[in-house]
C-alpha cells in the first residue's frame, strides 16, 4: 500500500475529507500539509529515530514518572522499579503476569522464559517439544512447533482449501496477549497504545491467493452474513455488496483474470474491503483486527520487546521482503505467496501486498474516538463512513517506510493493486 511519503499520508487525508468527497481514494493534497496535520494530531510526540522502538510499559524516560502497574503483577513499572515478583516455579512474562514453568525446567539460561508445554530448556537453547506444545496449553496433535514455540496446527479445512498441501493454505494459532500497539517515530502509529489485549485467534499463514478467491467467486460468491461478530462482542455490519476484482486486462498491476492464469498462486489484489470480508466469512473466518495483525507481526509470548519487522530487526532486503522494486514473477509485480521466509509460520506479513484489517482508520491521540491511550480489550474501532486500516507493506513500498507498526487508511470501496488480505478465525 505504501509507495512513498505521499501514500503514507493517504489514510489520514481520506479520513479527514470523507465528508467532502464521494470518492476519498482520489484525494491527493500536498504532502507537507498532510504531515503538518499528522504533527498536530500526534500532540507534539517526541521525534524518535526509526531504529528505536519504545514500549511505554517499560520506558522510564518521563521526567515525572508515574508507575505503570495497572493489570501487571510483576516486571518493570516503567520508572525503574517493579510491579512485583513471581513465586517459585513461575516466571514473569512480558505482559506482566506470572506463568508456570514446565515441570523440571529451571529456565535459568537467560533466553526466553519457559511456559508450560511451550519451551523445554536444555543445553544452550530452548528445545520445542512435539507433544503438549501449543501456547493455549493443549496438545499440538497433527501440527508442528516452530522455533518461537508457536504451534502450527491446521484446523478443519476451509472451503477455499480442499487440499491442505496447496501453496497458500494453512493457518497459525496465536495465543493473544497484552502488548503495545504502535511505535514512536512511525507515521500514524504515534503515540503507542499500551495495554492492548487480544484473545487467542487463528490467522491464515499466507495472503489469500487468486486460486482460493476463485473458488469462492466461481461458487457464486455467496454473501449471506451481514453481521460479523468479533472477539469482545463488537459487530461489523456489511455495508456494500461483494464486487469482482479489477481484471488484469483493465490494470496490468492486478492479478485477477476471468479464467485461471499464471498468477493463481499470487495474492489476490484490486478488491474492496467488503469483498474481502465476504470471502473470509464464506471461508469460515473474518478479516483480522489491526491489533491482531500487529500482534502477529511484531510480538511473541516470551519476547520482552517488539520486533521492528516480522523477521526481526535486520534491515529490509529482497531476500527478506518483496518490496521497493524487488523483481516480481510470472509477469506480475507480486510474487507467489510464501516466497520469503516465514515468522512464526506466517508468510508475507510485510511485502507482496498490504492487507485490509477490520478497523476504521483514525489517528492515535487524546482526541481520538477509539485510540486514546486507555487499556483496551479486543478492540475493534468502528467509525461510520471512515476508511479502513491497511497494515503491512507492498511490492511498491520504499524500504525506509517499512515498519510493522506502520498504518494507513484506504476507502472501503477502493480496489488498489497494492492491497490484498488474509483471514482470521
Amino acid at each position: 500500500m505504501i509507495t512513498d511519503r505521499t501514500h503514507l499520508v493517504l489514510g489520514l487525508l481520506a479520513a479527514s475529507h470523507a465528508a467532502c468527497s464521494s470518492d476519498v481514494s482520489t484525494f491527493r493534497p500536498p504532502v507537507d500539509a498532510a504531515l503538518d496535520t499528522f504533527d498536530d494530531a500526534a500532540e507534539g510526540a517526541a521525534k524518535i529515530p526509526l531504529d528505536r522502538t519504545i514500549d511505554l510499559a517499560t520506558d522510564p524516560s518521563d521526567d515525572a514518572c508515574t508507575p505503570r502497574c495497572t493489570g501487571r503483577v510483576c516486571g518493570a513499572d516503567g520508572c525503574g522499579g517493579s510491579c512485583g515478583s513471581c513465586g517459585a516455579g513461575t516466571v514473569c512474562l512480558a505482559s506482566g503476569v506470572c506463568a508456570a514453568c514446565a515441570e523440571g525446567d529451571p529456565c535459568t539460561i537467560g533466553l526466553s522464559p519457559c511456559r508450560r508445554g511451550v519451551w523445554r530448556c536444555g543445553g544452550s537453547s530452548p528445545l520445542c517439544q512435539d507433544i503438549g506444545n501449543s501456547l493455549d496449553g493443549t496438545p499440538c496433535a497433527g501440527g508442528t512447533c516452530d522455533a518461537e514455540g508457536v504451534c502450527i496446527r491446521p484446523p478443519a479445512l476451509p472451503p477455499s482449501c480442499p487440499d491442505s498441501s496447496e501453496r497458500g493454505c494453512g493457518s497459525v494459532r496465536l495465543p493473544g496477549g497484552t502488548f503495545s500497539v504502535g511505535a514512536d517515530g512511525v507515521v500514524f502509529a504515534t503515540p503507542p497504545q499500551a495495554n492492548v489485549t487480544v484473545g487467542p485467534f487463528l490467522l491464515d499463514s499466507h495472503e489469500v491467493t487468486v486460486r482460493r478467491f476463485r473458488r469462492w467467486w466461481d461458487a457464486g460468491h455467496p454473501n449471506s452474513v451481514t453481521d460479523v461478530r468479533y472477539q469482545g462482542g463488537r459487530i461489523l455490519t456489511t455495508r456494500d455488496p461483494a464486487r469482482e476484482p479489477t481484471q488484469r486486462t483493465g490494470d496490468p498491476r492486478c492479478n485477477w483474470t476471468s479464467s485461471p492464469s499464471s498468477q493463481e498462486l499470487h495474492p489476490i489484489n484490486c478488491l474492496t474491503f467488503w469483498t474481502a470480508l465476504a470471502f473470509c466469512v464464506w471461508d469460515g473466518g473474518r478479516i483480522p483486527t489491526e491489533s491482531e495483525w500487529e500482534f502477529a507481526a511484531r510480538w511473541s509470548p516470551d519476547r520482552p520487546t517488539p520486533r521492528r519487522y516480522p523477521w526481526g530487526n535486520a534491515d529490509p532486503a529482497c531476500d527478506l521482503v518483496h518490496a521497493d522494486g524487488c523483481s516480481g514473477e510470472d509477469g506480475a509485480l507480486t510474487l507467489r505467496v510464501g516466497r520469503r521466509p516465514p515468522s512464526g509460520g506466517l508468510f508475507d506479513l510485510e511485502g507482496n501486498v498490504g492487507e485490509w484489517t477490520a478497523d476504521s482508520f483514525e489517528i492515535f491521540g487524546p482526541r481520538a474516538l477509539c485510540w486514546r491511550g486507555a487499556p483496551l480489550n479486543n478492540p475493534l474501532c468502528l467509525i461510520n463512513l471512515q476508511p479502513h486500516t491497511i497494515r503491512g507493506s507492498s511490492y511498491a513500498t520504499v524500504r525506509a517506510a517499512i515498519h510493522s507498526a506502520a498504518r494507513v487508511g484506504g476507502a472501503w470501496t477502493a480496489a488498489e493493486p497494492t492491497v490484498g488480505y488474509r483471514c482470521a478465525r
